[in-house]
């Protein structure tokens, strides 16, 4: 709005009313005044009434703030008055009720102050002491005394930013109260929520004063103007209705929310309307042009953007102002926070927040919201506000505590935040309870679970399981008035019902902030110590910025993921880059479409799809030269390097038929190695080196192995073969990547025609090379075989393979023990001296056979049943760290057990290791009516110390002839590594690979010459696999174990197995009828507003079935 458009009103002693247009200063206003009134300019005063209130206009900045704020509220008019003191001292001024002057002026003190008459010393108005957290001492409570509690929030605001010197008209407070829950949700609210509705009295608060950016309500409107009627219908509330008076005609919808906002105080930006299933989304448009008639029924409703689990709010404005690449990045973090730290072990949730609560001084806003969306919670404006200027006073203040100022500018605070996380996650991962102990919450419902009516005048009641709950005071008194039992607490007596009167305030706060219930924090802060003291205790050598770099890497929280990495289900909800190296969320595989993830862009919440490997290219291939961006992601098990033969001879043909060159077979064994590598997610490196008469590092050392084929299938055969010198530079290479990474095995693949023609190096010093740096080499030879080749491949510990065909090649790959020499049986070296001791290999016959698999040590140990080993895990629970894996992990295992034990497989017997929980024997018997009916298959299951972060192996042991299970035991099933999550079932892998025995997967093989003859020659597959158990899989299982077989566990009765997970019940509860395990039906209502069978359902009409209970506990009882 033109400020020439506002209005004065001004009241003249003595000469009556004027009307005038404001100008643009003040003293062009005194000009005017005293040319109309005849006064002198410094005799005349200037009030302004606010909220039937007389304040002084003493100087420019408060009249222009004054404009300012009539132009913000779309008002046209504004009353002034004149007062005439002629032969008043100048500072007689200072007695009227003034508004504070606004400006803010560098290098001159603000001035002081004048306390209005309404805010006396007096001791019987409230006082207000409040903490102002984003300010320079945000520990220090403030003092202010209120005229009453009833005056608004936003009466509240302007009277502490009066106190701050900080312009009304450019600032806004946020308030929480001391525990750090908002007073209100949105910053639109404040005009219309009185002190009284959510503090009760003098009390502490927290206050962040932040950037006005809050989005103003179009003016109301009278609803009872117009000649024509309709009805306003609630859609939360159907019973709640207004009867509107419109011109359907002219009326427009942008009209018929102002209207609305004056009977619902619903902002105008907030209101939506539907009619006849019609949603009215043009403010523009008139009800007749959405064929509005005649006392039709509207409904309405309020949609706004404040109450959702998104942490970033697009009108947010920041106090430091970041940039949009670091806002995207700390709302990812928020993003991946709230869906993963509940289930985190390193750091817990409980050590994260207690370090930010010792890094933040105590910011229980910041701590509240970050509990709240650790829980799934909505969040409010206010819960936003709180997140961001609370992590900016962290980062800003550690910045300049590791004098970091010249790395980190101030408006990039954000991107450089996960260093930060990192240094949290770090200090919260030491092994102490000091910080952590204290942050306990307890959380309580805003409906009674009695009447299911809104909390008003809450009642206490001690429940029989020592817990607390609030009810409805009529409620409470009814049930005892009538002597009835109320669910969990039992009969209550009316000389026990007292109103909790200060619960009623937490409950209006949750209800302003659209949340179903109330978190409280019930911990201290321990003052004993601070930060920056932690951080030098725990980095007793010091601590520079540049370390955060690195330590940010240790944490999933903290790290930026590599493209390769989102193959694993572990880093689902983690913050990664998609192909334009943009910071974007992992949301997960695709479910339908092969090695596809989803990444989404928190700001806009646009969801993409991507070919993993493809992505990883791209991002390899655009950020060789940044090191920000990692290749090679967490230490390798295996590095190795592929010394690849392009030189002349390669283009000689191969095999019998002579349809490919040496060359062309070498690209396809290649592409064969690389694709199972993938495949089987190990955790290797590699590089590539094309040799000929030059040697050509093509691709250095990454995770991205897919990378290569495309980079080989490019090379042309010609020139001479350097083959030692390429092996003596691949040596050379592994040695130097060793430096930085100590625990990897180094391995060489050289592909070769196998002769060499033009080096500088002799096979003798490549020999003693490879033994003395511990570098073993594989060798397959596509030409003549090199006896060199062969001796000083079978020296280092390696092995050589002449394939005689492509088929034969490519069938070498898919050995388990070929692409990792970790799962070999065993390793022979040879020392080398002389030519001389070369020659017994080159005499040694070559076979062809692929390197033997290492059985695990467990198979060997002792074993027991499931009962044994729950009982002796029940007698001497294990240590929280070593060998058997964390709390956590041995907790879950103990519950997997437990469900087969109680529901076993009719046909999988589990015998876990006598010492090792984490290792389970398993004895498969093969289904009736199949090729595998009558076979006893021994197999294992092997439990990863993260489990259930990270999927069990399970591999066969006794050899098996089926195209999903190789030669090795490997089983290729979704469920193992694409599609597994924490929420997997051991039990429903076992059922998974059972499967896969009744019906093969032909269409996704490991081994594709067993899966073409069961396309092509099925009589012929069902043949061998008789065979192949006559061989390996005939034993009986006493036979096998030296133990009779288990008798199968107790069926459980199918009324103790609730409805949705099949599980045994804990806790059974009835609803609609029907009865369901508690956690998992208040999951589904929570998702659906609905039981199962699509009844409308709340959880406060959930009953628990006690008899049920009571039976399944006794069958537990009888059935350990």
């Amino acid at each position: 709005m033109d400020q020439q458009l506002i209005d004065l009103l001004v009241e003249v002693p003595g000469k009556g009313p004027l009307i005038i247009a404001a100008p643009s200063t003040l003293d062009e206003l005194l000009l005017l005044i005293s040319q109309y009134s005849s006064y002198q300019k410094n005799d005349i005063s200037i009030l302004y009434k606010r909220k039937e209130t007389w304040f002084g206009i003493i100087d420019q900045a408060t009249y222009s703030s004054i404009l300012k704020r009539a132009q913000s509220a779309s008002q046209s008019e504004i009353e002034i008055k004149v007062e005439i003191s002629a032969s008043a001292p100048q500072n007689q001024l200072e007695e009227l009720k003034t508004e504070v002057s606004w400006e803010i002026m560098s290098n001159v003190p603000a001035p002081a102050v004048s306390v209005p008459e309404t805010l006396n010393e007096s001791e019987a108005t409230p006082l207000i002491q409040y903490r102002y957290l984003n300010s320079a001492d945000p520990e220090t409570f403030n003092q202010l005394r209120i005229p009453a509690l009833d005056i608004t929030l936003e009466d509240l605001s302007n009277l502490v930013l009066q106190l701050e010197n900080k312009p009304p008209a450019d600032f806004i407070c946020a308030f929480y109260s001391e525990d750090g829950c908002p007073l209100y949700g949105s910053l639109s609210q404040m005009p219309f929520i009185k002190c009284n509705e959510v503090i009760p009295g003098s009390c502490k608060l927290n206050v962040m004063i932040v950037p006005n950016f809050d989005v103003k309500s179009l003016p109301s409107k009278d609803p009872n103007e117009g000649s024509d009627t309709v009805i306003f219908q609630s859609s939360a509330d159907l019973t709640k209705t207004f009867t509107v008076k419109v011109n359907l005609s002219t009326t427009t919808i942008q009209d018929l929310k102002q209207k609305l906002y004056s009977l619902t105080l619903i902002p105008t930006f907030e209101a939506k309307f539907k009619s006849n299933d019609i949603f009215l989304t043009n403010d523009t448009f008139t009800l007749s042009s959405y064929n509005i008639n005649q006392n039709q029924t509207i409904i309405y409703w309020k949609e706004s953007y404040d109450y959702t689990t998104r942490t970033y709010k697009p009108i947010l404005k920041r106090t430091v102002e970041q940039t949009i690449d670091g806002i995207k990045l700390f709302h990812s973090f928020l993003y991946c926070f709230s869906n993963v730290i509940g289930t985190c072990e390193k750091p817990t949730r409980e050590a994260i927040l207690g370090m930010i609560r010792q890094a933040s001084q105590n910011n229980t806003p910041l701590l509240h919201a970050l509990y709240e969306l650790s829980i799934g919670k909505n969040m409010s404006l206010l819960d936003s506000i709180a997140l961001e200027e609370g992590f900016i006073f962290i980062i800003s203040h550690l910045v300049k505590e590791l004098n970091a100022t010249d790395k980190v500018s101030n408006d990039k605070l954000f991107e450089n935040c996960l260093e930060v996380i990192g240094l949290l996650c770090e200090i919260g991962c030491k092994p102490t309870e000091e910080y952590s102990r204290d942050e306990t919450y307890l959380e309580y419902d805003t409906i009674c679970p009695l009447s299911l009516v809104e909390l008003k005048n809450p009642v206490c009641l001690r429940k029989i399981d020592g817990t607390y709950a609030y009810y409805e005071h009529e409620a409470v008194l009814k049930r005892a008035q009538e002597h009835t039992e109320i669910v969990g607490v039992g009969l209550v007596k009316e000389s026990q019902i007292k109103i909790s009167k200060d619960f009623v305030y937490p409950v209006k706060r949750a209800i302003y902030n659209e949340k179903e219930s109330i978190i409280l924090w019930t911990g201290t802060f321990d003052r004993s110590n601070t930060f920056p003291n932690i951080i030098r205790a725990s980095f007793p050598q010091g601590l520079v910025w540049d370390q955060l770099l690195q330590i940010k890497k240790n944490y999933k929280l903290s790290k930026i993921h590599s493209a390769l990495s989102l193959k694993s289900s572990e880093t689902r909800h983690c913050i990664t880059l998609d192909k334009n190296k943009e910071i974007v969320v992992n949301r997960g595989l695709s479910p339908k479409e092969p090695n596809t993830v989803e990444l989404m862009n928190i700001l806009t919440r646009d969801v993409s799809k991507y070919d993993i490997d493809d992505m990883a290219s791209i991002i390899e291939r655009i950020s060789r030269d940044d090191p920000a961006i990692e290749t090679i992601t967490r230490p390798p098990d295996e590095t190795i390097i592929v010394i690849f033969d392009k030189s002349g001879s390669m283009g000689t043909t191969f095999g019998p038929e002579g349809e490919y060159t040496r060359l062309d077979a070498t690209k396809q064994f290649f592409e064969s190695f690389a694709d199972r590598t993938v495949g089987y997610n190990l955790n290797h490196v590699m590089s590539l080196f094309l040799f000929s008469t030059t040697i050509d590092r093509a691709c250095g050392f990454t995770e991205n192995i897919s990378t290569f084929t495309a980079v080989a299938h490019q090379s042309k055969h010609s020139g001479g073969t350097k083959l030692w010198d390429a092996i003596y530079e691949a040596i050379q290479s592994l040695v130097e990547f060793k430096v930085k990474y100590p625990n990897t095995h180094l391995r060489i693949l050289c592909l070769s025609d196998g002769e060499d023609t033009s080096s500088t190096h002799g096979y003798l010093q490549v020999a003693q090379q490879l033994i003395a740096n511990n570098v073993i080499m594989d060798s397959v030879v596509v030409g003549d075989l090199s006896q060199n080749l062969k001796a000083i491949s079978y020296a280092s510990g390696g092995y050589v393979f002449l394939p005689a065909t492509l088929q034969d090649g490519i069938k070498l790959f898919e050995s388990e023990t070929l692409l990792s020499v970790r799962n070999r049986k065993s390793i022979v070296k040879c020392m080398v001296n002389t030519d001389n001791d070369l020659e017994p290999l080159r005499r040694k016959e070559i076979n062809n056979q692929q390197p033997a698999m290492a059985a695990p040590a467990e198979i060997s140990q002792g074993a027991v049943t499931a009962e044994q080993a729950l009982k002796k895990m029940a007698a001497s629970p294990p240590a929280p760290q070593g060998k058997s894996g964390s709390a956590g992990c041995v907790k879950r295992i103990m519950k997997e057990l437990q469900n087969i034990s109680t529901n076993p497989h009719e046909n999988i017997v589990v015998l876990p290791n006598d010492n090792d929980i984490m290792f389970w024997n398993l004895y498969i018997e093969g289904p009736e009516q199949t090729p595998y009916e009558g076979g006893l298959f021994q197999a294992f299951a092997r439990f990863p110390n993260d489990y259930p972060f990270k999927p069990p192996t399970i591999k066969f042991v006794t050899p098996i002839y089926h195209c999903n299970i190789n030669s090795t035991g490997s089983i290729c099933h979704s469920i193992l590594n694409q599609f597994y999550s924490p929420a997997v079932t051991v039990r429903h892998m076992l059922d998974c690979i059972y499967g896969l025995l009744m019906t093969p997967e032909p269409m996704d093989p490991l081994d594709a010459y067993i899966a073409a003859e069961i396309k092509d020659d099925y009589e012929l597959y069902i043949s061998k696999c008789r065979e192949h158990i006559q061989l390996h899989a005939s034993k009986s299982f006493e036979e096998l174990t030296g133990m009779k077989k288990p008798v199968s566990g107790t069926v459980i009765p199918e009324e103790f197995l609730d409805p949705i997970s099949k599980r045994i019940m804990s806790d059974p509860v009835i609803i609609h009828g029907k009865t369901y395990e508690r956690s998992e039906i208040e999951r589904v209502i929570d998702q659906t507003g609905k039981d199962p069978d699509g009844n409308e359902a709340n959880k406060a009409d959930l009953v628990q079935n006690a008899g049920l209970l009571q039976r399944i506990d006794e069958f537990k009882q009888a059935h350990p």
